[in-house]
């Protein structure tokens, strides 16, 4: 219902492209090394034989494909193939995270006082050239102003058909890296244009996606604790009352449609949860009354004793788990 509730609310933002605007190495995940063959520019035209049709689609059939690979067919004829099980859910996320759509250089916000905006540089601006080298996306803008902290750039922008020139410097910031380190890189208070389309949802489009996002969400859970079985998910990642306490709190300070989001995964979580073939949880009882089902009998109450005795160990024992962890976490560990 939450999630039906927020679709018909807010609807969804798409992102209409499929090009590849930058792959971020130190961001590809191993099994998915072959990522770094493709070129910005390239449009990915299928994956594991779906049609593409938004940046949402590509991310959503990296993340979620069912199949044991990731098999990305670009329209210049290439295949990319990842070969990374469904339940390495940290890894496919990775991958998709790694790659990143392709952004006209279209200014859209400036921040005050800083180079951009005391350079004359104004919101609609299309970054043409800096320094004399052709700009055709956002991220190679990125790139040379990152690596230009403290120098001098000569910035060209269309503006109203004009070709207009600007000369800045770009202040010195410090970003974290994908290992948790800190890299210091160079800014100059400007911002990409937001090209998605926002999409509404009438009352029984709504309820759809809601179903949808529902379905989504438990299937995710469910490969997440069939990777935490097959060790594909380590345990460090189980958290606990205390991590859900503190994700609770981050999604509410980000508002309420986020901390509704948020409450109903949870809900979701604790459900999958419950069907569990455990015997103290209700899967394990439903387990219990499908075995006399099948041998026409009540079963033993000491088999019943014993199984239940195993499933609370095993609850006690990832309720343990899930402690540690978010107390490691709250230390620092």
């Amino acid at each position: 219902a939450a999630f039906s509730f927020l679709a018909y609310k807010n609807g969804r933002e798409i992102d209409p492209v499929t090009t590849v605007g930058k792959v971020v190495e130190e961001m590809v995940p191993p099994g998915a090394e072959a990522l770094k063959e493709i070129k910005p520019g390239s449009r990915i035209v299928r994956i594991n034989g779906d049609s593409m049709k938004s940046w949402d689609q590509v991310v959503s059939a990296i993340v979620n494909s069912p199949e044991g690979e990731v098999r990305i067919e670009l329209a210049s004829g290439s295949t990319v193939v990842l070969p990374i099980h469904p339940d390495a859910l940290e890894e496919r996320m990775k991958a998709a995270q790694a790659l990143q759509p392709h952004r006209r250089p279209i200014i859209d916000s400036l921040m005050a006082d800083k180079p951009a905006a005391r350079a004359g540089i104004q919101k609609g601006d299309t970054i043409l050239e800096v320094n004399g080298k052709p700009i055709r996306e956002w991220y190679e803008l990125l790139d040379t102003v990152q690596a230009s902290a403290g120098r001098t750039l000569t910035i060209t922008a269309a503006r109203g058909g004009e070709r207009r020139t600007f000369t800045l410097q770009p202040y010195v910031d410090s970003i974290p890296t994908a290992d948790g380190k800190v890299r210091t890189v160079g800014r100059i208070g400007a911002g990409v244009r937001d090209e998605s389309i926002l999409e509404k949802y009438t009352l029984g489009q709504a309820i759809v996606q809601g179903g949808r996002a529902t379905l989504q969400a438990s299937t995710q859970i469910f490969r997440t604790v069939r990777g935490l079985f097959s060790g594909r998910i380590s345990g460090r990642t189980v958290g606990g009352p205390i991590l859900i306490g503190q994700l609770a709190g981050q999604s509410a300070r980000l508002g309420l449609d986020t901390f509704l989001a948020f409450m109903a995964l949870i809900s979701i979580n604790l459900a999958i949860l419950n069907l569990l073939p455990i015997p103290v949880l209700d899967g394990g009882q439903f387990l219990f009354l499908l075995a006399e089902a099948i041998i026409r009998r009540p079963l033993p109450m000491k088999l019943r004793e014993r199984l239940t005795t195993v499933g609370l160990v095993l609850i006690i024992l990832l309720m343990g788990l899930a402690f540690s962890n978010d107390i490691r976490r709250v230390l620092g560990g």
